[in-house]
C-alpha cells in the first residue's frame, strides 16, 4: 500500500505538470494558430487575449475539477485580509515595474514594457479598450490565481510547506509570462501574492492584489 506521503507527492507533482504543461501547451496553440491568421493588429490582440483567457480559465477550472475548493483556498475572506491584499497590489505594480525596468537596462533592451503591445492599442473604440480591461484586470488574475495560489500552492504546501509553496509558484508564474524582463518582475509579485496566500489560507487577498496591480497599470497606461 502506498503511504499518504508518497499519494501528496504524486498529487503535488501531478499539480505542477498540469499546470506548467498546460500553460506552456496553451502558448504554443494559440501562438500557432493565431500567427496563421491574416489579422489586423487589433484583431490580433483581441485573438491573443481571448484565446490565453478562455485557456486559463479552462485550465483553472480543470485543475480544481473534484477537489475539495475550500482546501485550494477558494474561500472568503475578512475585509482586513482584502484591504491588505489591495495595499500589497498598490505597492506592489509600482515595485514590479521596477524591477522589470531594471531587468531591461541590465540587458540593454529598450525601456517600454513589452506587454503595452496587448493593453495599448491606438485608434480602439471604447468597447474594445473596455474588453481588454475586463479581460486583463478581471478574469485572467482569476483564472492564475486559482491555478498558481489555488491548485499549485496547495499542492506544493501539502508536501514541502508554505516557503516552497511560495517559491515554487512564484517562479512557475514568473516563468509562465515568457521574456525575462517580465518574468523577473511578475515573480516578484507572484512572491507577494504568494505570501499573502500562505498567511490568509485563502487566494481572495492575492486576487485583489492582482486585480489592484493589473488595474492600476491599465489606468497609467490609458491616462497617463
Amino acid at each position: 500500500m502506498i503511504d499518504q506521503t508518497k499519494l501528496e507527492t504524486r498529487r503535488a507533482l501531478k499539480s505542477i505538470y498540469v499546470v506548467t504543461v498546460g500553460c506552456i501547451a496553451g502558448l504554443l496553440i494559440g501562438g500557432v494558430l493565431i500567427a496563421s491568421l491574416d489579422l489586423g493588429a487589433k484583431a490580433h490582440v483581441l485573438c491573443v487575449l481571448g484565446w490565453s483567457s478562455l485557456w486559463l480559465s479552462t485550465l483553472a477550472y480543470i485543475s480544481v475539477r473534484g477537489e475539495c475548493l475550500e482546501a485550494r483556498g477558494l474561500k472568503t475572506s475578512s475585509m482586513t485580509h482584502l484591504g491588505i491584499g489591495l495595499l500589497v497590489g498598490v505597492v506592489g505594480m509600482p515595485v514590479a515595474s521596477g524591477v522589470a525596468g531594471a531587468v531591461r537596462e541590465l540587458l540593454g533592451r529598450a525601456p517600454e514594457n513589452p506587454q503595452l503591445a496587448y493593453i495599448l492599442i491606438e485608434g480602439a473604440p471604447i468597447w474594445m479598450t473596455a474588453l481588454i480591461g475586463l479581460l486583463v484586470v478581471i478574469v485572467q488574475p482569476l483564472a492564475e490565481e486559482i491555478l498558481f495560489r489555488g491548485t499549485l500552492f496547495s499542492s506544493i504546501q501539502e508536501v514541502w510547506g508554505s516557503r516552497v509553496a511560495i517559491v515554487g509558484s512564484a517562479v512557475l508564474f514568473g516563468a509562465m509570462h515568457g521574456e525575462l524582463s517580465v518574468v523577473a518582475g511578475t515573480m516578484a509579485l507572484g512572491m507577494a501574492f504568494g505570501l499573502l496566500r500562505a498567511r490568509t489560507g485563502s487566494i481572495m487577498p492575492a486576487y485583489i492584489a492582482h486585480v489592484a496591480n493589473n488595474g492600476i497599470a491599465f489606468l497609467i497606461i490609458h491616462l497617463g
